[in-house]
């Protein structure tokens, strides 16, 4: 083979390899504009009347008025929102913000479970999203003085004991950010948030190919830098400012980070860099949990933790950040909690002490959550006859908390205090009429609905249920015990 064969054949590589560097140069180019418009101009879900009619009904049912609401922001944009407030308030608020690509509408459900605790709540559509104006959505650059605003407007309007937020996704990654410019928030719940945007923009890369976030930060490096240059030239947005964690670094709000384990979406990994930068956060992983799939999964722990998380935080400048209820009734928490103090007066006998220490090991408040030192504490109460106790310690046998599930082992200590503990009535009712671990027993259940609907006196109802599990009777309670007594005395009746 000659000399000349050789060279052309080295042209030919070369031309092949110059030719794919082009092509592979311009698939980034021109995807990284592609991704940074597609990501600043996200599709808008329209809010329908069916939609706002069907929520506006359930808030009726729920006895709180809905009022449609706007601001405009310095850069004259209108932002839409509905507040609700119950005509039952606990004088605390909640502003409620939704994630990317979506409405006020994917909130109404948390709104629905604040609302039934005498939360007033505020549900605003993001700048560029539902029915609010804006040409950009930009992940917390801008939205972050939104939040500032509607904080502002919540706190004029109803001069709340304190306001609270909880977001999920974007609106999550949005929150964190308002914090460290407006540190007012008495705390936060954020679920499934990024912890920056470039970060967040490797793991786009790798998942529509099922991989990891290395696709982004090695082969399709050159297409995210492409649109974050895109960003900052055409729209004058720098996304490297984006950092939810580092406004959680430089912030003293007390911060619950919700994250499910099995997040296909944003990985869990987000808030665990977020948790790192602040280990004074509060993070809890869900098993088996999907991109804010916390309520879905386990939906009676998310609304115990999550209210709380709040009630511990309930106050502000050095006054008792919560009231929990307990053996003896209300006790004050502060937020910088003593756990070794705690043990120490929990082991000398303490029931108040025993029963802060119990709620900090469910909730993970300044220690890891630990059902078991949560079950030893509430049994030394419950063995000393705190009713109250009785019954979280009857649950957690019930639901299997930490423990093997023992139906037989709840049934009796419900019974033990029924006569006492509307939830131990309503639990009966309850087990007995589906059958939950023993036979259905209609009777049985019949006696136990009653003597729940005979506890509707104006010192319970309307008390939210706090950190200890088994507060005081809600509406909602009362009228399901009063429905299935209804429905029950009516089929026995002769027609």
């Amino acid at each position: 083979m000659g000399p000349l064969t050789l060279l052309k054949r080295a042209t030919r590589r070369l031309r092949r390899l110059a030719l794919g560097l082009f092509l592979y140069l311009a698939f980034c180019t021109v995807g990284g504009i592609y991704f940074a418009d597609g990501t600043l101009h996200p599709a808008r879900r329209s809010l329908t009347e069916n939609e706002a009619a069907e929520f506006r009904e359930s808030t009726h049912a729920l006895d709180a008025e809905l009022t449609d609401v706007t601001i405009t922001t310095p850069d004259s944009i209108t932002l839409r929102a509905w507040i609700v407030h119950p005509h039952h308030p606990n004088r605390d608020a909640v502003l409620l913000l939704h994630g990317l690509g979506d409405n006020r509408i994917d909130m109404t459900g948390y709104a629905q479970l604040l609302l039934a605790h005498g939360f007033t709540v505020l549900l605003p559509d993001a700048r560029a999203h539902g029915v609010s104006d804006g040409p950009l959505a930009t992940y917390g650059l801008l939205e972050r003085n939104d939040i500032h605003q509607w904080f502002d407007f919540l706190a004029a309007q109803d001069h709340p004991h304190c306001i609270f937020g909880f977001a999920e996704s974007m609106g999550a990654a949005q929150l964190l950010q308002s914090l460290d410019t407006h540190p007012r928030f008495c705390a936060i719940a954020a679920e499934s948030p990024f912890a920056n945007f470039r970060e967040i923009a490797y793991d786009r890369m790798g998942q529509p190919f099922h991989l990891g976030p290395w696709v982004g930060r090695t082969i399709l490096r050159p297409l995210v830098e492409v649109a974050f240059l895109r960003a900052r030239l055409k729209y004058h947005l720098n996304m490297e400012n984006i950092s939810p964690e580092d406004s959680v670094a430089a912030t003293t709000i007390p911060i619950l980070l919700i994250h499910g384990q099995i997040d296909s979406n944003i990985p869990v990994r987000h808030s665990q860099l977020i948790h790192a930068r602040n280990p004074s956060t509060k993070l809890w992983e869900v098993p088996n949990a999907d991109h804010c799939g916390a309520i879905s999964s386990v939906p009676q722990e998310f609304e115990t933790r999550l209210l709380a998380w709040y009630e511990l935080h309930q106050s502000t400048h050095g006054e008792p950040h919560a009231t929990i209820i307990g053996p003896n009734g209300r006790l004050s928490v502060y937020r910088d909690m003593d756990i070794p103090d705690l043990r120490q007066k929990a082991d000398a006998g303490s029931p108040v002490a025993r029963s802060i220490l119990g709620i900090c090991y469910l909730c993970g408040i300044d220690v890891e959550v630990d059902y078991v030192d949560y079950k030893e504490a509430f049994q030394l109460l419950s063995s000393a006859g705190t009713s109250r106790t009785v019954v979280n310690l009857a649950r957690m046998y019930a639901e299997g908390l930490g423990i093997s599930k023992d139906m037989s082992e709840a049934i009796r200590l419900y019974k033990a205090v029924a006569n006492a503990e509307f939830h131990a009535q309503l639990s009966l009712g309850r087990i007995y009429s589906r059958g939950d671990g023993v036979p259905a027993d209609p009777h049985e259940a019949l006696k136990w609905y009653s003597a729940a609907a005979g506890r509707d006196d104006q010192n319970c109802v309307g008390e939210t249920a706090t950190g200890a599990l088994a507060g005081f009777p809600i509406e909602d309670e009362i009228r399901e015990a009063k429905e299935y007594v209804a429905m029950a005395t009516k089929t026995r009746d002769p027609q």
